[in-house]
């Protein structure tokens, strides 16, 4: 009895040192955030070209990103070049480390056919059709009540190789369905020099960004007339942006140049890829432990952040390590295809 007593006395000290450091956690029901084909864990260059061509291929991604952005395996270490003579060789590596001179639009006076109207009014004298912001249909587009023509003119007669027009959309309100464009040395004489029509007017939508409707063009103008024609079940239309690039002169030391970025760039860059394949994605949401099924396979990832913790059901886990930025990491996405339920992949 004394040895019990004793025992339990030197045992006690244990039990509570052991229960200062622990908590017993209740069971709770884990809410379901969402339940798709696959679910990327990590937001590197790689990992997202993958989720990129997994969506474009059909299937439905979630990507639970660990920081507040895309891209951290370039971002956060500052790595932002290419090796010397390395070229961007795919869509997304082109848009993360795209010449920002040859992208810089040329400046111009426009005019339209229609007045600005509603809530988004152009200024006074116009300008915001050509002040390269176009990330907000709220505060950066410019409204348009039927089709319209709107006359750039850039000052002086120039080669040109490009024009565009960044507008936003939603189905059955407002939305593009064509864009022609025509050019001109003097305003008065006009040739035809192309039309593009939006294939996604009335299913997707773009709101917090733009839809680029983009136009090679080839001759020399001083005036470049876009004639916008919305579709018959929109009510006005709302433009961002109109953007006209220049034919420049071959660049003698293009052979000797080095690919180089910015931090913004890789990240716009990765979230437009992920909104345009229709991809989910969410911000500072770590994965903390992984689903099981009833037979014990894998069957998706809980999330933790602001709200909570949450679960992501899924046929396939991709654990995102991926440090290449270039194009042959898509066929690791591809793979998940025939993968089936139950497994995680690493690229």
């Amino acid at each position: 009895m004394r040895f019990t007593v004793f025992a339990s006395m030197l045992l006690f000290p244990a039990l509570v040192h052991c229960a200062q450091r622990a908590v017993l956690e209740s069971a709770l029901a884990i809410p379901l955030a969402a339940e798709v084909d696959l679910v990327v864990v990590g937001s590197s260059v790689g990992g997202m070209a993958a989720t990129t061509a997994a969506a474009e291929a059909g299937m439905t991604v979630f990507v639970a990103a660990p920081r507040m952005y895309l891209g951290e395996d370039i971002c956060a270490p500052y790595r932002l070049w290419l090796a010397p003579g390395e070229e961007p060789d795919t869509p997304l590596a082109r848009g993360m480390f795209a010449d920002s001179v040859a992208e810089r639009s040329e400046l111009f006076t426009y005019e339209a056919s229609l007045p600005s109207q509603g809530l988004h009014r152009d200024n006074t004298l116009p300008r915001m059709l050509n002040d390269s912001q176009w990330y907000s249909a709220a505060s950066q587009s410019v409204e348009y009540s039927d089709d319209v023509s709107i006359v750039a003119d850039l000052g002086n007669v120039q080669p040109l190789r490009e024009v565009r027009a960044m507008v936003y959309q939603t189905p059955r309100n407002f939305a593009v369905r064509t864009m022609t464009v025509a050019l001109s040395t003097d305003g008065a004489t006009w040739q035809a020099a192309g039309e593009i029509e939006n294939d996604s007017y009335g299913t997707a939508k773009y709101f917090d960004t733009a839809l680029t409707l983009a136009l090679p063009v080839a001759g020399r103008a001083r005036y470049v007339r876009f004639d916008l024609r919305k579709c018959e079940h929109s009510k006005r239309l709302l433009v961002g942006e109109l953007q006209i690039f220049m034919e420049k002169a071959p660049n003698p030391l293009a052979a000797e140049r080095v690919f180089n970025t910015t931090p913004m760039q890789v990240k716009s860059s990765l979230e437009e890829s992920l909104l345009a394949a229709g991809a989910q994605f969410v911000y500072v949401a770590p994965a903390t432990e992984v689903l099981r099924d009833s037979s014990g396979r894998l069957s998706g990832v809980v999330i933790a952040n602001r709200a909570g913790r949450q679960a992501i059901k899924a046929k396939a886990v991709l654990r995102d390590f991926s440090h290449d930025v270039r194009g042959h990491f898509r066929r690791h996405a591809l793979a998940v295809l025939a993968q089936g339920p139950g497994k995680a992949l690493r690229l």
